[in-house]
């Protein structure tokens, strides 16, 4: 057997024995993850060495779980010219994914589905614990700080908010119910701006390197978040991608176990890496991400973790009407060339009303045109209310748009 097969072959038993006899020894596990590790230079084909490290990853999250401490898997450089006696591994995980393949009856489909069952779900909850420190860390925390003229909004984590400014011109008191008369935490200066606090879907970002192979996006939401979106909505809500000016590009509705999957190998490759994710589902707030696959590979692979919170808001809530419907696509996005922030340029689309004309709003100001600009600053979301007016009815809605920029 090759190294690579002795490893997959040890993770599978632990994984039997995890589910027959409930919990493992820690200190076996440890000593599975730093062999791994070791044995990881002798593994150089790159579609083995992502099994390999997806393997890791979900036991750190088994040892953290249980000990507060999650340990490290850096992979060794791997040697070139491995023996490629298995097939490629990623083939039938891609084909698992987009068919969904239920549970079968044989040896070799019974193995398939333990990955697919139990280690693909934990997987996704070692990318929100490693989300989660990131936050705390130096790579999460914005570069601002008070600055006269401005106000600051949260960073929105699963830590304690942290101030980020925003321009506060053009701000007037929208729809709404009345402001509470408790004030979150590190919030206290919001309420000249944000009037309302409500319950909001928000997203935390965490972009990583895969070696150029096929790009991924995760999309994450933990059993909490989940059981809260049942109570709010009949079904479980559906995430989709587009591509600038609207372009569907793909959809999947969310799974029970709260991860979904794209491979993204066919649009990167193509001119077009620039993707608005996004949640179908109007009974809720939900931010918008904008995520970038760049060409030297850096960002190959993203996991966008959402979670609901309580939050300042422009909005107290949305007005909604079954006769008149709005929507937003993304046209384009960049960096300022002045400061560290960043400009969406978005257009509202309406449907409904008297099917001819629409008047558009933007924070509390009606426009002449379609397209909006949104500013924000670096790593920090933005926020505008906006609505749209037409035959005898009008819709409000908050939208919350977060960039990739982070330097």
């Amino acid at each position: 057997m090759t190294d690579f097969e002795t490893l997959q072959a040890e993770h599978l038993n632990l994984l039997e024995e995890s589910e027959n006899e409930g919990e493992l020894d820690v200190v076996k596990i440890h000593a599975y993850i730093e062999r791994a590790c070791l044995m990881s230079v002798n593994i150089g084909d790159p579609h083995k060495r992502n099994q390999l490290r997806a393997n890791l990853n979900y036991w750190a999250s088994y040892i953290y779980d249980r000990t507060g401490v999650l340990p490290d898997t850096t992979l060794r450089p791997g040697i070139e010219g491995e023996s490629q006696s298995l097939p490629e591994r990623t083939a039938w995980l891609q084909w698992l994914a987009r068919h969904k393949v239920g549970v079968g009856v044989g040896t070799t489909i019974g193995l398939l589905c333990i990955f697919l069952f139990f280690v693909a779900p934990r997987l996704g909850r070692l990318f929100v614990t490693i989300t989660d420190s990131l936050v705390t860390g130096s790579l999460a925390t914005p570069k601002v700080g008070p600055t006269e003229g401005v106000y600051h909004e949260p960073l929105m984590s699963t830590q304690t908010p942290i101030p980020a400014i925003t321009p506060s011109s053009a701000l007037i008191p929208l729809f709404g119910e009345d402001v509470p008369n408790t004030v979150p935490p590190g919030f206290e200066h919001f309420e000249a701006i944000y009037p309302f606090h409500r319950e909001q879907l928000l997203a935390t970002v965490q972009a990583t390197a895969n070696a150029c192979d096929t790009p991924l996006l995760y999309v994450y939401f933990d059993s909490e978040t989940r059981s809260a979106l049942k109570t709010v909505s009949a079904s479980a809500p559906i995430v989709r991608i587009e591509g600038l000016a609207g372009v569907n590009v793909d959809q999947q509705r969310l799974s029970d176990e709260g991860l979904v999957t794209f491979f993204l190998d066919a649009q990167v490759t193509s001119a077009e890496r620039v993707f608005l994710v996004r949640l179908e589902e109007p009974e809720f707030m939900a931010m918008d991400v904008i995520v970038q696959f760049v060409a030297d590979c850096s960002q190959n692979e993203i996991l966008i973790s959402y979670q609901f919170q309580d939050a300042p808001s422009r909005i107290g809530r949305p007005i909604l009407s079954d006769d008149l419907q709005l929507d937003w696509e993304l046209l384009t996005w960049g960096p300022s060339p002045f400061d560290e922030s960043w400009v969406a340029q978005l257009r509202l689309i309406a449907q409904g009303g008297d099917r001819q004309s629409y008047v558009y709003w933007v924070d509390g100001v009606p426009l002449a045109t379609d397209v909006i600009v949104v500013n924000g600053q670096a790593c920090q979301p933005a926020r505008r209310a906006v609505g749209v007016s037409s035959g005898g009815k009008t819709v409000l809605r908050e939208l919350v748009l977060l960039s990739p920029y982070c330097p």
